[in-house]
């Protein structure tokens, strides 16, 4: 999780724990890449916990907790799986 040692991450951290901006009510995250060949990468292969959620949802997740300090009270996702390889290819 190298993105929490970037400067800009640490100051987004400070402001939000100062209280300068308010109460923090609802934290979004998004992280999204181009998949462009499915046939061939392990990321969609269930066998392997394949899918999106396995493979970069845990930067969401961790971002939400590092810049807060502390865990959600509830959490929300939605997703989509891929119609043959039964992997999310979005959440």
């Amino acid at each position: 999780f190298m993105y929490r040692h970037h400067p800009q991450h640490q100051r987004v951290k400070e402001i939000m724990q100062s209280g300068e901006i308010g109460e923090v009510v609802l934290f979004r995250a998004s992280l999204h890449f181009l998949l462009e060949d499915v046939e061939g990468d392990i990321r969609m292969d269930p066998a392997l916990g394949g899918g999106s959620l396995y493979d970069v949802g845990c930067y969401c997740i961790h971002s939400a907790r590092h810049i807060l300090g502390e865990e959600p009270v509830s959490v929300f996702a939605q997703g989509r799986m891929h119609e043959r390889r039964q992997v999310d290819t979005l959440v």
